[in-house]
């Protein structure tokens, strides 16, 4: 897994032992290399709108949240029954949407870690998903040959 910050100075790449590493874009070099967290492959990262925070999605079913300057876990709950393919912020960096391999779309108050809402259901895994600028709208694709707007 990779993802950039919003400002494009740096990357997180998610690796098969479950750490975080935060990579400056223009140099290339390791900046931080975070505890481990995981106990399985980080699948799907995203960084926080304000930089700050790195969201990690395992395929362990769990979220994670690490504190982009110095590696640290700040947060770990399991968040789904499955595999967790993919995760997404919102712009203001309030909810937190994950897809996963049992079937389903959830949304999670990023500050409390609770789900929001009722689960969101697919006819099989769950890909990729992503949230509107305004937050209004999430849209979810699934093995199911679906394309969900919700």
């Amino acid at each position: 897994a990779v993802a950039a910050s919003e400002d494009g100075k740096f990357l997180a790449s998610g690796e098969r032992d479950g750490k975080v590493i935060v990579w400056d874009a223009k140099s290339h070099e390791k900046v931080v290399e975070g505890e481990e967290g995981h106990s399985d492959v980080v699948r799907s990262l995203s960084w926080t709108p304000d930089g700050n925070q790195i969201i990690a999605a395992c395929l362990d079913y769990s979220i994670q949240i690490f504190e982009a300057s110095n590696g640290t876990q700040i947060a770990r709950w399991n968040a789904h029954t499955d595999y967790i393919y993919s995760i997404a912020v919102s712009r203001d960096g309030r909810c937190i949407i994950t897809g996963s391999n049992d079937d389903t779309v959830k949304l999670w108050d990023a500050t409390t870690h609770q789900q929001i809402g009722p689960t969101l259901q697919h006819n099989g895994p769950v890909w990729p998903v992503c949230i509107s600028t305004n937050a209004r709208y999430i849209a979810s694709a699934g093995y199911d040959k679906n394309v969900k707007l919700w």
